[in-house]
C-alpha cells in the first residue's frame, strides 16, 4: 500500500481517555495497556467477523461492478486518446481522477494505464506541458485544460505518486492567472457536461489545495479563499432563485469541501439536503430537478455524498449505489449514447469510493468543534467477503482504542485536548491484512480562525482566512497591523462561517503611508462580550512578490514518521534564531510539508519540530540564510 496512505501510530496511550468496547458475538476484545502497542494485537486465526449481506447490500458485487466499470472507462479513454491525439478536458481529466481514487481504494489499475492517461493530460496537444491546441495562451479552452488537468493531478499526487509534483504546481500557477476578481475561473468551458466557471473554480480549488499540501506556501490559501467566496456568492443567489441543475449543486459542494468547509457547516448541510430531496424512488439522481434518473449525475452525487462523509450505512448512499449496479450494462458502461464515456467517468468515480473495507464512523463529523465527552462509534464491513479482523482508533496519530471485531467505540474528553486542530483516524483490517482508513479533522477549544494566508496584490497585502466558528457564537474578527511591537493600523469585520479577507494598502494611524518592509498581522477573534477568544499572529512582508523573493530567504521541509515514511500532519514547526527566539511558527500540512517565507537573511537558524508522543527534534541549518535562496530541512520522527 502507498506509504502516504498508511496509518502511522506512536507508542503512547492517552491515559485520560476512557475506552468502551462494543463487539460482535464471539469476538475477542483486547483492551490497551499503558503504554499501548503500535497496533492492536489480535489472533491470527480465522476471520473475526463477516457481516451478513442484506438483499440490497452486496458488497463484493459493488467492487466487482466498480472494477468492471473502471476497465471499461480505461479502455474507452485510451481508445479515444489514440484516435484524437489530444488532451480532451473532460475525457482524461475525470478519468485520471477516477483511476487515482481507484488505485487508492485498492482496485486493479495498471501502471501502464495510469501512465497513458496522464501522459495525455500532460504531453498531448492541449496538455499541461504544452502551449498548443487547447493550451494555446489566450484561447477559450486554456483555463479548462488547466482546471481539468490540475484537479486530476491533485488526486494523483495525493493518492498515487509525487512524480508529477512539478506539473501540479505549474497547473496551479497557471490557474492563478485565470482567477477573476470575484474569485471565479474565467473562460471556463461550458457545454453539456462542462458547467463553466462554477466547475472550473471547484477544480482550481482542488488543485490549489494539493499544491498547498505539497509546498506549504500560503499564497495558495488566498486563492482558495477567493474561490470559496465566489462559490458562496452563487449559493447565496440560489436561496432566492434555487437552481434545478444538480451538477451545479455537486460542484459547489465539492468546491466548498476542497476549500476546507466542514460537513457540519450550514452551507454544506443546506446543499446536501437539496441533493437528497432530489433523489428518486429508484435511488438515482436526475440531471435537473424533476427529470429522469441519470447515471452520470447519480455517480457524481454519490461521489459528492461520500466526500461529505456519508457512508454505506446511510440509505441514500446504498440506494444510489444499487441504482448504478442495476443500470450497468454488460460491457461495464452505462449508455450507448455519445456521452457513454462521461457517464462511465462519474458512475465509476462514485462506485470506486467503495474501498476494500467500508469504514463507517458515527458520533463525530469532519470539521466539527468538539467539547466534553465525545462518543465515537465505528463499524467496518469487508467488501470482499474476507471478514474484518480489527478496528483501531487513533487521535493525533496515537493509538487510543479499538477492538478485534468489526465494531468498536471510544469515548474521549475533548476538553482535555489542546485548543486547535486534531486528527482522528479509524482504520479497519481484514483477514488478508488489507486496510482502509477514515481520517476526520476536528477542532477543540477556542480555535475559530484557520487557513490564514497572505499575498501582495493590487498595491497592498491581501490577508485571507476561514472563519469556522459555530453560527450561534456571535463575534467579530479584528486585524491589527503591527511593526516592532507597535500597532500601526487596525481593521475589524463581523464574523461568520466561511471565507473572510482583509486588504491593507499601507494605511497608518496617522496620515503617512506605511513603508515597504516587515510587519506582523495580529488576528483577534472577539465574542459578543468583547472577550478575545483566539489570537493568531503571522509575520508578513508588505512589498511586491519580486522584492520579497530577492530580499528574503525561505526555509522548507517535510516531516515523516521514520517507521513507515508516512507524512506527519499537524506537527508544530518552529524557526529559531541564534538567540533561541522563535521567530516563526507553523503547522505541517496533510503532505507533511512546512514552509517559512520571508526569512531575514544573513542569520543562522535552526528548525524545531514538536509532535505529541515523539521527542522534540531540532536541526541547525548549515549556513546563514541567503537572499533569494531556499534551505531544506527534512525530519524523520
Amino acid at each position: 500500500m502507498n506509504p502516504k496512505a498508511k496509518l502511522a501510530m506512536t507508542c503512547l496511550f492517552v491515559a485520560t481517555t476512557v475506552t468502551t468496547w462494543t463487539t460482535s458475538p464471539n469476538a475477542k476484545t483486547t483492551p490497551l495497556a499503558a503504554p499501548a502497542a503500535t497496533s492492536l494485537p489480535c489472533d491470527d486465526g480465522a476471520p473475526i467477523s463477516a457481516r451478513k449481506k442484506t438483499a440490497r447490500q452486496h458488497e463484493d458485487s459493488i467492487r466487482a461492478s466498480a472494477q468492471k466499470g473502471l476497465n471499461f472507462l480505461t479502455e474507452a479513454t485510451v481508445a479515444w486518446q489514440k484516435q484524437s491525439n489530444c488532451m480532451g478536458c473532460h475525457v482524461q481529466g475525470v478519468t485520471g481522477e477516477a483511476l487515482s481514487v481507484g488505485r487508492h481504494h485498492q482496485y486493479e489499475v495498471a501502471d501502464q494505464d495510469l501512465d497513458t492517461v496522464f501522459g495525455g493530460i500532460l504531453d498531448l496537444s492541449g496538455g499541461i506541458r504544452t502551449n498548443i491546441g487547447h493550451a494555446t495562451p489566450n484561447t477559450a479552452l486554456r483555463a479548462s485544460t488547466r482546471a481539468f488537468g490540475g484537479a486530476s493531478l491533485a488526486r494523483y499526487d495525493m493518492w498515487v505518486s509525487e512524480k508529477y509534483g512539478d506539473d501540479l504546481i505549474n497547473a496551479a500557477t497557471d490557474l492563478l492567472e485565470h482567477q477573476g476578481e470575484a474569485g471565479e475561473i474565467t473562460q471556463a468551458y461550458q457545454h453539456g457536461i462542462a458547467k463553466g466557471p462554477l466547475q472550473g473554480t471547484y477544480q482550481a480549488i482542488q488543485t490549489w489545495q494539493q499544491a498547498y499540501a505539497r509546498t506549504a506556501d500560503d499564497r495558495w490559501l488566498t486563492a482558495i479563499g477567493k474561490g470559496e467566496a465566489y462559490i458562496q456568492q452563487q449559493i447565496d443567489a440560489w436561496y432566492a432563485n434555487p437552481t434545478t441543475d444538480l451538477q451545479h449543486i455537486n460542484y459547489a459542494l465539492l468546491g466548498l469541501l476542497a476549500a476546507g468547509v466542514g460537513s457540519t457547516e450550514k452551507v454544506a448541510t443546506d446543499l446536501r439536503d437539496r441533493l437528497l430531496e432530489s433523489q428518486l424512488a429508484d435511488g438515482g439522481f436526475p440531471a435537473t430537478t424533476g427529470g429522469p434518473a441519470s447515471a452520470l449525475v447519480t455517480g457524481q452525487t454519490l461521489y459528492t455524498l461520500r466526500r461529505l462523509g456519508m457512508n454505506d450505512e446511510d440509505k441514500p448512499v446504498s440506494q444510489a449505489t444499487m441504482f448504478l449496479l442495476e443500470a450497468q450494462q454488460p460491457d461495464g458502461g452505462w449508455s450507448d449514447s455519445g456521452a457513454e464515456k462521461a457517464e462511465a467517468m462519474w458512475a465509476v468515480l462514485g462506485l470506486v469510493t467503495t474501498d476494500v473495507l467500508s469504514v463507517n464512523v458515527a458520533g463525530v463529523k469532519n470539521g466539527q468543534h468538539v467539547g466534553g465527552d465525545v462518543v465515537l462509534r465505528a463499524t467496518a464491513t469487508d467488501n470482499e467477503g474476507r471478514g474484518v479482523r480489527k478496528i483501531e482508533i487513533s487521535i493525533d496519530d496515537e493509538l487510543v482504542g479499538g477492538a478485534c471485531s468489526d465494531r468498536a467505540a471510544h469515548t474521549f474528553d475533548a476538553s482535555k485536548l489542546t485548543a486547535g486542530m486534531h486528527t482522528i483516524d479509524v482504520t479497519a483490517y481484514n483477514s488478508d491484512g488489507k486496510e482502509a482508513r477514515r481520517r476526520l479533522v476536528v477542532y477543540a477549544g477556542d480555535h475559530y480562525i484557520t487557513n490564514v494566508g497572505t499575498k501582495y496584490s493590487d498595491g497592498g497585502t491581501l490577508l485571507s482566512l476561514r472563519d469556522i466558528a459555530p453560527n450561534a457564537l456571535k463575534h467579530t474578527i479584528e486585524l491589527e497591523i503591527r511593526q516592532g511591537g507597535k500597532q500601526v493600523h487596525k481593521m475589524s469585520k463581523p464574523g461568520a462561517q466561511g471565507p473572510l479577507a482583509f486588504h491593507w494598502k499601507g494605511e497608518m494611524s496617522g496620515e503617512e503611508k506605511a513603508k515597504n518592509g516587515d510587519y506582523t498581522a495580529r488576528l483577534v477573534f472577539r465574542d459578543a462580550s468583547g472577550e478575545a477568544r483566539q489570537v493568531h499572529e503571522m509575520p508578513f512582508v508588505h512589498d511586491t512578490p519580486e522584492a520579497q523573493a530577492n530580499k528574503y530567504a525561505q526555509v522548507s521541509g517535510r516531516i515523516q514518521f521514520a517507521e513507515d515514511d508516512a507524512d506527519v500532519q499537524n506537527a508544530t514547526v518552529e524557526l529559531v534564531d541564534e538567540q533561541g527566539n522563535v521567530v516563526q511558527s507553523t503547522r505541517s500540512t496533510a503532505s507533511g510539508s512546512y514552509r517559512f517565507r520571508n526569512v531575514k537573511s544573513q542569520k543562522k537558524y535552526k528548525v524545531r519540530v514538536r509532535k505529541n508522543g515523539k521527542a522534540d527534534k531540532e536541526m541547525s541549518l548549515d549556513a546563514p540564510a541567503a537572499p533569494a535562496a531556499e534551505q531544506q530541512a527534512d525530519f524523520a520522527l
